[in-house]
């Protein structure tokens, strides 16, 4: 006879809790992934109708025509970042000077800054070699590459991205098994054991062994030492005072939980059906 786990298959709220997980550890990898990227491709070319500003996928080309200005600056004063990057070797999004107002970095250091104005209002910074060279070459018409001015090397990220990757890589896949886990959770009655079964547990429980069976109510509540406490997943072992010490829950929550007193073994399980199950594991252990 063969029991599922309640509520196996509601695990909305753990479901929620893997999403928000995977969220938060994708998010710092994406951002440091997309400034590496940009920080390595950063440069700035002029052709002629276009001032083309190159930071992997997220490059900007303003319209010569549309540009109204732009002046050097040895250095920026009184910086305040909105949004973005600030690094060494990269200062990237949205800032505020007290020379420029708000304005866009597409910068690799944090001076000299050419500072372009356009006809809408919109100001950028930009940290080409030779600052005058290249103003003056965008004043004039003229066409040509610029390599930004580093104060740092674009393989920092590296040494944070490569972890976090490492991390995710190993992380998540126990985060979808543990979330796939309550669907596979079995309490099976054989004919001599109770028989505990989801993901690489295979626990036997022999009727001769088992001493009580406790429905509960139980007041207070488990405290992990080991395994998964998760939001509708409770999996390994447990401390929980006021339902005996030490237990092993193989269940999907501890209300409304089923106690099993095996020996020197305390397991608790959430069998759906639970006053069945318990009558039926009840007249099993007293045959």
């Amino acid at each position: 006879m063969e029991f599922t786990a309640a509520g196996a298959r509601r695990q909305s709220f753990l479901w929620l809790f893997v999403i928000i997980v995977m969220v938060a550890m994708s998010l710092p990898v994406f951002f440091i992934g997309r400034s590496f990227l940009g920080s390595l491709s950063l440069g700035y070319r002029l052709t002629p109708a276009q001032l083309v500003i190159e930071y992997g996928p997220g490059g900007v080309a303003l319209e010569r025509s549309e540009i109204d200005s732009a002046e050097v600056y040895a250095r920026l004063t009184g910086g305040v970042r909105t949004g973005g990057t600030a690094i060494r070797g990269l200062y990237n999004g949205r800032w505020r000077f007290a020379e420029t107002g708000p304005i866009t970095l597409y910068a690799a250091s944090t001076g000299p800054v050419v500072v372009v104005r356009d006809r809408s209002g919109q100001v950028w910074g930009i940290t080409p070699q030779s600052p005058e060279e290249f103003v003056t070459a965008l004043r004039e018409g003229k066409t040509g590459e610029w390599e930004p001015n580093r104060n740092g090397s674009p393989w920092w990220a590296l040494a944070v991205l490569l972890p976090l990757l490492a991390l995710a890589g190993i992380f998540i896949p126990i985060l979808l098994y543990y979330v796939r886990l309550p669907e596979r959770i079995r309490y099976t009655l054989t004919e001599d054991a109770l028989m505990v079964s989801g993901g690489r547990v295979r626990l036997a429980l022999p009727y001769g062994e088992i001493e009580s069976v406790d429905g509960g109510p139980f007041k207070g509540t488990p405290w992990r030492k080991w395994g998964a406490g998760l939001p509708g997943l409770l999996w390994g072992k447990f401390y929980w005072k006021q339902a005996g010490g030490n237990l092993e829950l193989y269940a999907t929550g501890y209300r409304p939980i089923v106690l099993i007193k095996a020996g020197e073994r305390r397991v608790g399980i959430t069998p759906e059906e639970q006053e069945r199950f318990v009558a039926e594991l009840t007249r099993r252990v007293g045959d």
